[in-house]
């Protein structure tokens, strides 16, 4: 004779109660979960830009900065988020292509400065596709192979092409956290840099790599930071005007993969007067930085913020809606930070930039954030 199978106590409980009135499933609650929307406290008159440090940790972390909710909002609405735009800092640097540092990996249709990614050490902590780094990988920041553990100082990292596989997922998560998130790029210590590109030829051979990195790794744009680069005949000016020009032409160009979507151009604002200063002819027009640009921060950290953007508004074309000011609190107070937004408000800029965004400096981001809103910024786990 057949035997029934026994059906456990807890079981029986589960199958019953599930028939009950009012049991969802868990595709059903799933599902209501997206019908919840971010209850909106922000002025959308203001965006806040976060750097944050690639190989440092995870940059998601950019996500758990919230508005706090009360407990009949929180079964109604998702909390909105602080942050606007992530700016993965030092995620990308231009190199020579011959550099040591790129362990033979250049491209010899790339031209004579590429774009390339840089692994730290630490990065094995929590990036399981860096964690192949090798000793005999690591180079100081000039180039020198590192032979003795002791004298690994400086940033030292591998250089390469590839970047790693957690950082593209969590390009991809903070994406749909509905962030933009861009690319820094700038030079690191060698004669390469942003203003190296004296040709519209070694221009367009920079911007092909570029767009090849934003294609492959989703990302909505750039943001130039021009630190760093030790040119021996002197920096071109002009040259970054000619990369954003080529860049923007083959946007367009590949609109079919991008329909509808604008490219991000940023720069951090600092001592940058003469790339501003003058046009580039480019297809027979005259061109200038600032229209080339979607936005700018400066970044000089100090200083009455009356003085920080007074040229680039009055001289260089570029509007209030395109412009921020930065605070890092490495080195700003709470009380400059506040003073920094307050005037940010009061004249109608568009953003506040901060520059290394920090879980523990939550309650510093708290007061620049009661500036504007006065809803409470609560940092989740």
């Amino acid at each position: 004779m057949n035997s029934i199978p026994k059906i456990s106590a807890p079981l029986i409980v589960f199958a019953l109660g599930c028939l009950m009135p009012g049991c969802k499933t868990d595709n059903e609650l799933r599902s209501e979960d997206k019908t919840l929307k971010p209850l909106i406290v922000k002025d959308s008159s203001y965006q806040h830009v976060g750097y944050v440090k690639v190989n440092a940790g995870r940059i998601t972390e950019i996500n758990k900065f919230q508005f706090e909710l009360s407990n009949e909002e929180s079964k109604k609405y998702l909390p909105e988020q602080f942050f606007d735009i992530a700016i993965v800092f030092e995620s990308a640097k231009i190199l020579p292509a011959k550099s040591p540092k790129l362990r033979g990996e250049t491209n010899p249709d790339a031209g004579d400065y590429v774009l390339a990614y840089k692994e730290w050490e630490a990065s094995k902590l929590f990036s399981p596709s860096a964690a192949a780094i090798k000793r005999s990988d690591l180079y100081t920041s000039d180039g020198k192979q590192i032979d003795d553990p002791a004298q690994r100082h400086n940033d030292p990292g591998r250089y390469s092409l590839t970047m790693n596989d957690e950082l593209k997922l969590d390009i991809s998560a903070l994406k749909k956290a509905g962030k933009i998130v861009l690319m820094d790029i700038m030079p690191d210590h060698e004669d390469a840099g942003w203003n190296s590109f004296n040709t519209q030829q070694q221009a367009k051979k920079f911007a092909l790599q570029v767009n090849e990195a934003i294609n492959k790794y989703g990302w909505d744009g750039i943001d130039i930071d021009e630190e760093y680069a030790q040119y021996r005949k002197g920096p071109n000016f002009g040259s970054i005007t000619r990369v954003l020009f080529e860049l923007k032409n083959i946007w367009k160009e590949e609109d079919y993969r991008h329909p509808g979507k604008r490219l991000i151009i940023a720069k951090a604002l600092f001592t940058d007067y003469d790339d501003f200063a003058k046009p580039v002819n480019m297809d027979g027009k005259d061109v200038m930085m600032a229209d080339l640009l979607t936005y700018g921060w400066e970044m000089s950290y100090g200083g009455d913020p009356g003085y920080r953007l007074t040229d680039y508004l009055n001289q260089f074309g570029m509007q209030k809606y395109q412009l921020g000011l930065g605070i890092d609190f490495n080195i700003n107070s709470t009380e400059t930070g506040v003073a920094t937004a307050q005037y940010v408000k009061d004249n109608k800029l568009k953003f506040v930039m901060y520059y290394d965004v920090r879980v523990s400096d939550s309650s510093k981001y708290q007061a620049v954030s009661n500036v504007f809103y006065s809803r409470r910024l609560q940092v989740t786990p």
